[in-house]
């Protein structure tokens, strides 16, 4: 039912890249806007840590459905780990 949707001829309305390439392949010809989330920077934003602890902390959401990206996430946390020591929280089902 979700491939047959994207047949359709609709605009579309997307929050990524990925998201917006998976409806060309099954459509070519669909109008697509990304509407990328917005962040509030009164709530998300640096702060400083008080104590000795130096850590550089990630926290990530893992869905566990294919479109989502986890394999990626989790493959540049590695990357970043080689380079900068970082500390991932990792929020998710067990199976992910």
């Amino acid at each position: 039912m979700f491939k047959f949707s994207l047949s359709l001829p609709f605009s579309f309305i997307t929050v990524s890249s990925y998201l917006r390439d998976l409806i060309i392949k099954e459509n070519p010809n669909a109008k697509i806007t990304i509407a990328h989330p917005g962040v509030n920077l009164n709530v998300f934003y640096p702060r400083k840590t008080e104590g000795k602890t130096k850590e550089n902390k990630v926290m990530i959401f893992l869905r566990g459905i294919k479109y989502k990206g986890d394999e990626v996430v989790i493959q540049v946390l590695n990357r970043v780990n080689r380079v900068i020591p970082i500390k991932a929280i990792i929020v998710g089902n067990k199976k992910e």
